[in-house]
């Protein structure tokens, strides 16, 4: 049985055999918000270079490290999902994010969408995946956690594991619905031996 497609990209039932369900990333929002840190980054370099009170030192200072994570969180983003050729892939051992690795069917208990924002027409959403507590989490420095963490998806609350949904080519509500078919094929039923 065939299922609705993500975007294009067609999705069996879950099954072994089935084609990954790979979920490509869209450049140009990314490009921009890079592009956007790094102008004001040198906007403030070009400022902080000029006579000023300690007020606005202080808050120049500010606004230059806020563009340069700006600028990092985007560039780190591209560059992780460049890397891997996918946002988001779903296969036969797990569901592949740049930011985590692999995380294997048999330890997702769960997966849900959490609205983290947005507008009337734009929705932010949050794809949560509820983990087995003995699942291991990838070891990262925690300089990559602090910079690409809000938007790459590499904090860990509890149990869940919160996938930001950012500038991918999925409808967040047809990602659910994939993610449950192939986490329902990967994990063996109780009856079966």
């Amino acid at each position: 049985m065939t299922t609705p497609a993500v975007h294009g990209v067609a999705a069996g039932d879950g099954a072994a055999s089935d084609p990954p369900l790979i979920v490509r990333s869209h450049t140009r929002p990314i490009l921009l918000f890079a592009l956007g840190g790094v102008a004001v980054t040198a906007l403030m370099v070009a400022v902080r270079s000029s006579e000023m009170d300690l007020d606005d030192a202080i808050m120049s200072a500010v606004t230059l490290a806020l563009a340069f994570w700006l600028a990092a969180q985007s560039l780190g983003l591209l560059l992780r999902r460049a890397a891997a050729g996918h946002a988001l892939r779903l296969d036969a051992d797990g569901l592949h994010h740049p930011g985590w690795g692999i995380v294997p069917w048999p330890a997702i208990r769960g997966a849900d969408l959490h609205r983290v924002g947005g507008s009337e027409t734009k929705n932010i959403f949050h794809l949560v995946l509820d983990i087995d507590p003995a699942c291991a989490a990838p070891q990262h420095g925690s300089y990559v956690r602090w910079l690409f963490g809000p938007i790459e998806g590499l904090w860990r609350r509890g149990r869940g594991i919160h996938v930001p949904l950012v500038a991918i080519d999925a409808e967040p509500y047809a990602l659910l619905a994939a993610v449950q078919r192939w986490r329902g094929a990967g994990v063996p039923s109780r009856g079966r031996a």
